[in-house]
């Protein structure tokens, strides 16, 4: 994969850190040791605020407060004018003048935040390789906060983003417990492969696959659906490739990041939440309860007794939801432990969803200068399910209960018999939910490591491991004696096993000269990705049993696949007199789903953004009704990837002839040609707030283009296959999106925000 160019770009990126290092080194002659104390709290009730960060501009020196709000920081800089900044998830940034002379110790006072209600001055590290303000963005970024997914009470945390962001799509594939949702950020990006963002968590790239290992008629989940909501402090959303780019080939789709909770400093805190829900049919089907098989024009008609079975179908379904947490520690050393037991029952006989989730997240402070972070989620679900119909026709429950007559007695004898329906190729669907077994088991492991260090003040090395191993099981078992042609039973296993490494380094430099601030960052990622899938079936079952091994005509297959990606990255910001920010990255990304001549591919992007409201003359113009105003715009490009991991190989499938294995073509013919799907995307703005930002709203247009598009084509016949995959379709989307956000009441006892958010995409599909 192109090893001597990987080999130089590591070099480049240790000549490049040697080169920031030698900078700061030199920068450190004529210094001298501060101590810089002082007190946080909020602006309303005084109360101290545990765990707000304070941070030198300019520097990565800063320190986070302590249970009684206290900070403290030893800084080793030259004498000069400083600006001091403070920040608190949910609340608003305050900058402080800080002027550093002969005084080697130097108290602040108490500094009061003001909530931040609306989320206006966040800071956001998805799509900009390090923290950084939204304000300093030429491109959106979206955030939610978890509070607003836990109390959503949404079966899943993509379903609770319902609502929350402008321009994302979302839609709920099935209403049986632990079903799928579906996500589309700024319209469909893709075709031949899966259109779902890119999901990280805590820094770990996760696999969020729609996995349908047995065919139950469109039944699929997703996988995101196993982390759970309680545990999350707050989401990030790209939408756009101007920030997409940084994530190279799999980020066409968009990005989402979710961070979870993580200790602060202080007392042990221990948090309990029981949730108990029900949720029933809201409207039944219409039931034809003519007393006749047939219509009065038949003269042999006969007298017959019609039964509503959506009184066996359905049920009012039950569900509970047990969570408790325990986070605290010292200044040095914090935790976070949760768990949480989560059962529901389906509105449909027979379905269930349950899930039990446990998550640790530690804090070390080893020193002034290195902080190291360790993170594991293990979660166990299990499902029972029944077909939905779809491709398996006659299979399905509701399917059978439409398209069968109403009349036929489908209930079981006194022996537990279930009659054969009178059109042979349905199944009887109350015997579908008694006796058939359709269960899902997944285990998963979720774990992080990080190291964070600053060895100069303006120098900042951060790096990431993510590992991410689930297995899903999926079983099948029809018992003999079934409709719809299972009389000799039938039985399926599949089992897939996915893992996905990722490993992330990221070195910040930042520096400034009078009115000019820069912040140079460069990086590289590893991403493997794995998945073996094995399935089995076997039909004419032995009396009484299930097992595969009681069948007589058995089955099997299996597949394995393997995914490589690398990518190194450099990204500059300039910014002028805290108003204007210039920022221009670029990415090397390297895929093995693409061939040596088109492996490797370039990833720009560029943004400006101009905080207007900042000038004097706004100010003093418009200052006290538009406080805010902010213009933005964004260009990028990113890259999409192949659904399949070998369609650039022509491949053989086993087969076997007269009890001997051998080997044919696939029908696919490969295409050792091919490209990323490539896309581009151009993104302009404006962010304004009134009334000291009581009212906040953000308007964007969008343009995206999807060139190379990967579409399945028909080969010549002469070369004796049926299909290849090509870069052959171009994909557009343009559209419009709006955020409108108010504070309609804010007090000690009640507060209420409304939230308007207004979107349209127009897509269009040539070759």
């Amino acid at each position: 994969m192109c090893y001597p160019f990987k080999h130089r770009c590591y070099a480049g990126l240790l000549l490049l850190l040697s080169a920031l290092m030698a900078v700061s080194l030199y920068a450190q002659e004529g210094r001298r040791n501060y101590v810089i104390t002082g007190t946080v709290a909020d602006a309303r009730s005084g109360e101290p605020l545990i765990g707000a960060n304070v941070i030198i501009e300019g520097t990565t020196i800063g320190a986070a407060t302590n249970p009684e709000g206290k900070f403290s920081i030893l800084a080793r800089m030259g004498a000069g004018a400083y600006k001091i900044t403070y920040r608190y998830i949910g609340y608003k940034k305050s900058t402080q003048d800080l002027r550093l002379a002969e005084a080697e110790t130097i108290d602040l006072g108490q500094i009061g935040l003001a909530q931040d209600l609306l989320q206006i001055d966040e800071v956001v590290i998805t799509g900009t390789a390090i923290a950084t303000e939204k304000e300093r963005l030429g491109n959106t970024i979206a955030t939610v906060r978890g509070t607003a997914v836990a109390e959503a009470n949404a079966p899943t945390i993509d379903a609770a983003l319902t609502g929350k962001i402008p321009g994302a799509m979302v839609q709920q594939n099935s209403g049986t417990p632990g079903g799928g949702v579906t996500v589309r950020l700024r319209g469909t990006s893709t075709i031949s492969a899966s259109a779902e963002p890119l999901y990280i968590v805590d820094g770990v790239i996760i696999d969020n696959s729609s996995n349908e290992l047995v065919n139950l008629g469109g039944y699929v989940g997703n996988r995101i659906a196993d982390i759970e909501a309680n545990d999350i402090d707050r989401i990030e959303v790209v939408k756009g490739a101007a920030a997409a780019a940084l994530y190279g080939s799999r980020a066409n789709n968009g990005v989402i990041q979710i961070f979870t909770k993580r200790g602060t400093a202080g007392d042990t805190r221990i948090t309990y939440r029981s949730r108990v829900g029900t949720s029933k049919i809201r409207k039944t089907y219409e039931v034809n309860l003519f007393p006749f098989d047939q219509p009065p024009s038949v003269a042999t008609r006969k007298l017959v007794t019609r039964r509503d079975y959506q009184e066996d179908i359905f049920r009012t379904g039950y569900d509970i939801e047990n969570y408790l947490s325990v986070s605290g520690g010292t200044e040095r050393t914090r935790y976070y432990l949760s768990g949480t037991h989560e059962k529901e029952e389906g509105i449909m006989e027979a379905t269930s969803h349950r899930k039990v989730n446990f998550r640790v997240n530690l804090d070390q402070t080893v020193n002034n200068w290195l902080q190291l972070s360790a993170g594991a989620n293990y979660i166990d679900t299990h499902d029972e399910r029944v077909p939905n119909g779809g491709v398996v026709g006659g299979e399905g429950v509701i399917t059978n209960f439409a398209f069968q007559p109403n009349w036929f007695d489908l209930r079981a004898n006194a022996e537990g018999k279930f009659p054969t329906p009178p059109f042979a190729g349905f199944a009887n669907e109350l015997e579908v939910l008694k006796t058939w077994e359709n269960p899902l088991n997944v285990d998963r492991f979720v774990g992080n490591l990080r190291a964070t260090a600053t060895p100069l003040r303006n120098v900042s090395l951060d790096y990431t491991l993510g590992y991410d191993q689930y297995t899903e099981e999926a079983l099948r078992r029809i018992p003999r004696g079934s409709s719809a042609g299972y009389v000799t039973g039938f039985s399926q296993a599949a089992i897939q096993k996915v893992k996905l490494i990722n490993n992330d380094f990221v070195a910040t430099h930042v520096t400034g000269t009078g009115s000019l601030d820069f912040t140079t960052t460069v990086g590289m990622n590893h991403q493997y990705a794995e998945a073996d899938n094995v399935t089995a079936s076997a039909r004419d079952l032995t009396p009484l049993a299930g097992l595969l091994s009681a069948g007589a005509v058995p089955t099997a297959g299996e597949f394995r696949s393997k995914r490589v990606i690398y990518g190194y990255f450099g990204q500059e910001t300039i910014g002028f007199k805290n108003k204007l920010y210039l920022t221009g990255a670029l990415r090397f990304d390297a895929a093995s789903t693409f061939g040596e001549d088109n492996r490797w591919q370039t990833f720009p992007k560029a943004s400006l953004s101009y905080l207007v409201s900042s000038e004097p003359w706004w100010q003093n113009a418009f200052g006290g009704t538009l406080n805010r105003f902010k213009l933005r715009g964004a260009w990028g490009k990113s890259g999409g990837q192949p659904a399949g991991t070998y369609d650039r190989f022509s491949v053989y499938l086993q087969t076997v002839n007269s009890n001997r294995p051998g080997l044919v073509n696939s029908s696919q013919i490969g295409n050792e040609n091919l490209k990323p799907e490539t896309m581009r995307e151009f993104e302009v703005g404006a962010d304004f707030g009134m009334f000291d930002d009581r009212l906040s709203f953000e308007f964007s247009y969008y343009d995206k283009r999807i060139d190379d598009l990967l579409l399945q084509v028909t080969p010549p016949p002469s070369t004796g296959f049926g299909a290849r995959i090509d870069n052959v379709g171009v994909l557009s989307n343009k559209g419009y999106e709006l955020l409108a956000k108010g504070v309609v009441l804010n007090s000690d006892k009640l507060q209420w925000i409304s939230t308007l958010t207004l979107s349209t995409t127009k897509t269009k599909c040539w070759s």
